[in-house]
């Protein structure tokens, strides 16, 4: 097997093996000789590695270097429940700065990391941050995912990055889909409190697109 340790089956065989003979040295050398010479090659297994190294370090108690394991797992693979194992492993009184200054960075150099960035922002009650983020990305699906944390404090700029996309959606898209999901995502801000502007925008949207009578018809369902 040791000849033909570089076919990742093999690989993870003979780390399984020896995990469970309680050769932990071992499982580190296989994970950390892995990642240096089989991670350009296989990228989407480099997590795989780093869980072993972590459930190493986690059974030699070794706190530093769990927070080191975990910060690599959040670099190649970050999810909510590697954030929460980072949390609760940082000393309290630690954690804003290092959240700030370590973590969050961390999450600016990956695309997974970015998306994970809204879910934390809940979790530490970052409103203002959380806010920031919907404004640079823009997206209906994720603004109604998350508009109930910041809408009692924050519903006018809600309603302009509704407006926003509103507006880009009809611009770029034409079809009875779109001009439904247009729709639906008005009635949705008129629910949240901004009736008269909804009521503003939607005449304005009329005579705007007075071409497109799919879109006409889909307004005239409006019940408001």
């Amino acid at each position: 097997m040791d000849r033909h340790k570089n076919l990742t089956r093999v690989r993870a065989e003979m780390i399984q093996t020896a995990w469970d003979r309680g050769k932990t040295d071992t499982v580190k050398s296989l994970a950390s000789e892995a990642i240096e010479t089989l991670g350009k090659d296989a990228p989407g297994l480099i997590s795989n590695w780093q869980e072993w190294l972590l459930k190493v370090s986690e059974t030699e108690g070794d706190e530093n270097e769990i927070i080191q394991r975990l910060e690599d797992l959040m670099n190649s693979d970050p999810t909510t429940d590697i954030y929460l194992k980072l949390k609760e492993m940082v000393p309290k009184d630690e954690w804003p700065p290092y959240l700030r200054d370590t973590l969050l960075p961390v999450l600016q150099t990956s695309y997974r990391g970015r998306s994970l960035m809204p879910e934390i922002f809940v979790q530490e009650k970052m409103w203002d941050k959380l806010l920031e983020y919907l404004k640079k990305n823009p997206d209906l699906n994720l603004l109604k995912r998350y508009e109930s944390f910041i809408k009692e404090t924050a519903l006018d700029e809600i309603f302009e990055l509704y407006v926003q996309l509103i507006r880009q959606k009809l611009k770029h898209n034409t079809g009875r889909r779109y001009y439904q999901e247009v729709c639906k995502t008005l009635n949705h801000v008129w629910q949240l409190g901004a009736k008269k502007e909804v009521e503003q925008l939607t005449k304005e949207l009329r005579k705007l697109y007075s071409n497109r009578p799919a879109f006409l018809d889909e307004v005239d369902k409006l019940k408001f």
